[in-house]
């Protein structure tokens, strides 16, 4: 039942994702994982195969790229990297952010220790498939993040080898239905990386994809497109996650500021203001 989630995480289109979410929602995760994983330990304590597992992966120096070569969860790895090329909250938008969010939220909200536990068990087995779909769905060394690649790439290594974490961890009992939860989870975070558009100057793409699906939702937003700058009292056609068009004005007053920028609608189909969020794309309207 759950192998089919697997399946259609490991064939999601990673080509098309932006290389930093992924990587962000990578922390995500991997935090999580360590998170789960020490509640394995207290699920059980006596179990050496377990033990041996965490040790390569908790408080270890099994991973070492550039300036990174310490102790730590492998998590602290990736903290590591994304602080170091702002890969950030504020860097990968809302959307990412609070995927991420619920994503935690989700997991902790499993049963119990031994449900946390099932997991990790669970991920050993079958994320080796899916780190191989996601090295393989960008050139990482080109783009400048070769840790990524490495850090996929060493978990695909200790997973998969002979007495790895893989055979370690294999004979544990495991639940269908706690399982099927988790990767529903699991995938629901990875489609916050869906996103039809990826700068503003998509905007016929979108207008293409509104027309062929009238009153369909939008999948995605442009997060990490800022607001136009020097925009005084220009105004924009706006498209709505929802399909909507508007004209707009960016509403710069200053009761916005602590949260951020809005868009204020304009004319015959104006709808108050519309937080930038709720955007995916936006053309300046030429005035002759």
């Amino acid at each position: 039942m759950y192998k089919k989630i697997v399946t259609e995480i490991r064939e999601l289109p990673w080509a098309q994702y932006d290389p930093k979410k992924i990587i962000f929602l990578s922390l995500c995760s991997a935090i999580e994982f360590a998170e789960s994983l020490r509640l394995a330990l207290i699920a059980y304590p006596q179990n050496q195969n377990l033990g041996e597992m965490a040790n390569g992966e908790l408080k270890t120096n099994n991973l070492s790229y550039d300036d990174y070569a310490t102790y730590g969860d492998h998590w602290e790895f990736l903290a590591h990297f994304c602080k170091k090329y702002d890969i950030t909250d504020d860097s990968v938008g809302a959307k990412c952010f609070l995927a991420k969010e619920e994503y935690l939220q989700a997991v902790r909200s499993l049963d119990d220790n031994k449900a946390r536990a099932m997991t990790i068990f669970s991920r050993e087995q079958e994320l080796p498939d899916i780190f191989h779909k996601i090295v393989e769905a960008h050139d990482w060394d080109a783009l400048g993040l070769g840790f990524f690649k490495y850090y996929l790439e060493r978990h695909i290594a200790i997973d998969s080898a002979d007495g790895g974490h893989g055979d370690l961890t294999k004979s544990f009992q495991i639940d269908e239905e706690i399982l099927f939860k988790f990767y529903t989870i699991r995938l629901n975070l990875y489609k916050s990386l869906h996103c039809i558009v990826t700068k503003s100057s998509d905007w016929d793409a979108v207008l293409q994809f509104t027309e062929q699906n009238p009153g369909k939702k939008i999948e995605g937003f442009l997060g990490s497109v800022p607001f136009p700058t020097m925009y005084g009292g220009q105004e924009y056609e706006i498209i709505a996650i929802d399909g909507e068009k508007y004209t707009a004005r960016v509403d710069a007053a200053r009761e916005f500021m602590s949260e951020g920028l809005e868009w204020k609608t304009l004319g015959k189909n104006r709808n108050g203001n519309i937080e930038q969020y709720y955007i995916v794309a936006w053309k300046l309207i030429e005035k002759s």
